[in-house]
């Protein structure tokens, strides 16, 4: 039912089933806010993201929350929040959501004619990037 907080609190109060690990929350967290954003249901999974975040700063799966929760802003329109989740996703190195995260956030900055920062993006993601298309795209506006 991507309850998990309540399942959480039920584990808790019930000697029957134990204590659940913190690795196990993390993970049980996470995935219940990936199957709502991969099931179209970006308003509650982005619920779920932030609750993830705040609970877990440092998370196993904190990149990739950052990255749907960048994602949903930027589908519903909120460029700004989605621009914010962008940059804390680019600033750790070698993350499987980087080229996508330089690319949006080249686009918002340069939506915003905010052309200095969107040029450090693209320049960036020409040096991250191995797929051709994106290598095109990264020198054409540079």
């Amino acid at each position: 039912m991507n309850d998990v907080e309540t399942y959480f609190c039920l584990c808790k109060d019930s000697c029957r089933y134990g204590d659940v690990d913190l690795a196990e929350k993390d993970s049980l967290l996470y995935g219940s806010g990936e199957k709502l954003y991969i099931a179209g249901n970006c308003g509650k999974a982005s619920e779920i993201f932030r609750n993830y975040l705040d609970e877990f700063q440092n998370g196993s799966f904190r990149i990739n929350a950052l990255y749907y929760l960048a994602d949903c802003a930027n589908m519903n329109g909120n460029k700004e929040e989605a621009l914010k989740y962008y940059t804390e996703v680019i600033q750790v190195p070698n993350n499987d959501f980087i080229v996508q995260s330089l690319i949006a956030a080249s686009t918002i900055l340069y939506g915003k004619e905010d052309y200095q920062k969107s040029l450090a993006y693209y320049e960036e993601l020409e040096n991250v990037t191995e797929t051709p298309e994106y290598k095109v795209i990264a020198l054409r506006v540079s």
